[in-house]
């Protein structure tokens, strides 16, 4: 979301009855910094979250984690944000896949339409996997994308805690 600032993605969700939305950022290679969550309820993103995101990618960028209320995440930070064990997984699993795809384009140098080509894809798509918009996209297009840009994909299972 250009914005609020260089490399801010937005991830979009929904449900019957609302928009969800969370603005964040990848720092350091692997730091998610969440800067705002809110729950859209127009066409148009409010101009008070647009600045609180802002503030807060400032006050990160400036002064790094301390300045900001923190909750480190050893698992899926879409449940700590309060998505289903349903959504949060699947959304992982699209973040992670739509990360490798845009890192391999990086990698490459390509610009989106030599990516749309090389992927053989509309380049709106690739212009929402780089802006971080894959809420939209099934896992399965996106494992397909990987694999074209050389990555092997796999499922791995892990032993839920118990409810």
């Amino acid at each position: 979301m250009k914005t609020v600032g260089s490399g801010v993605r937005e991830l979009r969700a929904r449900d019957r009855n609302n928009q969800y939305r969370t603005m964040y950022v990848i720092r350091m290679g692997t730091k998610i910094v969440v800067l705002h969550s809110f729950i859209k309820k127009s066409r148009t993103t409010p101009k008070a979250d647009i600045e609180t995101a802002k503030q807060r990618l400032r006050a990160f960028d400036r002064n790094g984690v301390s300045v900001m209320k923190t909750k480190v995440t050893k698992g899926n930070v879409f449940k700590d944000l309060g998505f289903t064990d349903e959504e949060s997984v699947a959304l992982a699993m699209r973040v992670d896949l739509a990360v490798e795809i845009e890192k391999f384009i990086r990698r490459k140098k390509l610009t989106q339409m030599k990516a749309a080509e090389y992927f053989d894809v509309p380049q709106p798509k690739i212009s929402k996997i780089v802006g971080g918009k894959v809420s939209g996209f099934s896992i399965e297009y996106l494992v397909k994308m990987a694999t074209k840009a050389g990555k092997n994909p796999r499922i791995s299972f892990a032993k839920r805690q118990a409810v």
